[in-house]
């Protein structure tokens, strides 16, 4: 009797696995809720060890993840990356460098983003150049580290060129003639007067007119301006009145005088009222007298009239001897 309740109590424990875990449990041994109490065979996950671990992992060996998926626990197979392997590696297109860990001798480059980062020369998520005139440069913010040679300054973005000397750290030993600024980029005006000392065949100057030369902090041109303009940087036009188109480089006033019918510092004013158009440059004093229009009026002034009173004569022979307005109104002719 003994012996057969021995019998009995092995055939329980023998067969309870199979009553507890199904076919669909890949396990050894289940509970009474159908959850495996041991490891789940190979290829398979989850608390019943009936779902299948992706064909991606290597060696088909995955575990349940927090958030329900299959991991994988030994990495990918060579192509594929991310915790469940399910993302491809692109090929090789573009900048980007290989991968390392899961990847296993596939490309990370996903779309238009470098996963791994980018090779020299290249900076971001999308592996974007570097500035032409960087040898290296940070390959997340694209700040240059190492210029080529001949470049320099804040991302190597300004040429040693137009430097006098090294350019190591800069244009320190000053620019070439016609260039000014901290690096040297900027151009002296073309309308700066050139130095008469020196000659040059440079294509940037115009031919036969000598160096532009200018201050190398503020740009100032140091020989004057071409005939016709005035300014610090020459970049002002002489009044169009000006007799020669000359006149003085920091006032703009007229330096040979006025075209006929013009007075005044930039011979702004006119004194066409004066017999002739002449007049005295400075004080608009008609030399010749007036000019008459009509015979209304007798004018006594034949030489040296102001242009108050010319005015006044011509005002008068338009019919218009009654209005006081005639001066505010012929001053400004």
């Amino acid at each position: 009797m003994t012996m057969l309740k021995v019998v009995c109590l092995v055939y329980l424990i023998t067969f309870s696995k199979g009553d507890q875990c199904s076919v669909n449990h890949h396990c050894s041994d289940c509970d009474r809720t159908g959850y495996c109490r041991t490891d789940c065979d190979t290829g398979y996950f989850d608390q019943t060890c009936s779902s299948v671990c992706s064909k991606t992992c290597r060696n088909y060996s995955c575990r349940l993840s927090t958030s329900g998926v299959g991991d994988c626990t030994d990495g990918c197979v060579p192509g594929y990356q991310g915790p469940e392997c399910d993302i491809p590696c692109d090929s090789p297109g573009g900048s980007c460098t290989p991968c390392r860990g899961d990847c296993d001798g596939g490309y990370c480059q996903l779309g238009s983003s470098c996963v791994s980062g980018c090779v020299h020369s290249y900076y971001g998520t999308d592996c974007k150049s570097c500035s032409s005139g960087c040898k290296s440069c940070n390959r997340m913010t694209g700040s240059c580290r190492e210029c080529h040679p001949g470049y320099f300054g804040p991302n190597c973005g300004y040429s040693c060129d137009h430097c006098l000397g090294s350019c190591e750290h800069g244009c320190t030993e000053g620019c070439l003639s016609g260039f000014y600024g901290v690096f040297c980029d900027k151009t002296c005006s073309d309308k700066c007067g050139p130095d008469p000392n020196i000659s040059t065949n440079k294509p940037l100057l115009a031919p036969n007119t000598g160096v532009r030369d200018c201050h190398r902090d503020s740009g100032d041109c140091i020989h004057g301006c071409d005939e016709g303009w005035h300014g610090r940087q020459c970049s002002s036009v002489c009044g169009s009145n000006c007799r020669n188109s000359k006149c003085h480089i920091d006032t703009g006033s007229c330096t040979d005088g006025c075209a006929n019918g013009f007075y005044g510092g930039r011979c702004q004013l006119t004194c066409n009222v004066c017999l002739g158009g002449v007049c005295d440059q400075k004080t608009g004093t008609c030399s010749n007298g007036c000019h008459l229009t009509g015979g209304r009026c007798d004018s006594t002034c034949t030489s040296n009239c102001s242009v108050e009173e010319c005015l006044r004569l011509e005002h008068c022979n338009r019919g218009n001897c009654n209005n006081s307005s005639w001066l505010t109104s012929g001053l400004t002719m």
